[in-house]
């Protein structure tokens, strides 16, 4: 998998895009940062992993997020973020 990334870089810096390939401590960090986490309920960070993927639902529910005219439900996110979880945890083997 290392090998695939570093001949992706390699494309990108020929071409001259900037590229960055996120370790999954960046992924984390990232998240880290945004929410909190911390042990603080408030209207600045959140408590639990749990109220964050609660309060998504309602974000999906009440805006009926739409990609490219197909309605995205909360399973079929789920299930992407299950497929995309298990490509990325392979990266820490």
């Amino acid at each position: 998998m290392k090998k695939i990334f570093d001949l992706i870089k390699k494309l990108f810096k020929r071409n001259k895009h900037k590229f960055h390939i996120y370790t999954n401590k960046d992924r984390a960090d990232r998240i880290k940062r945004m929410l909190g986490l911390c042990g603080e309920d408030d209207d600045k960070e959140y408590y639990r992993v749990a109220d964050v993927i609660c309060d998504l639902r309602h974000y999906c529910n009440y805006y009926k997020v739409d990609f490219e005219g197909d309605e995205v439900t909360w399973d079929n996110e789920m299930r992407v973020a299950d497929l995309h979880y298990s490509r990325e945890i392979v990266e820490d083997i």
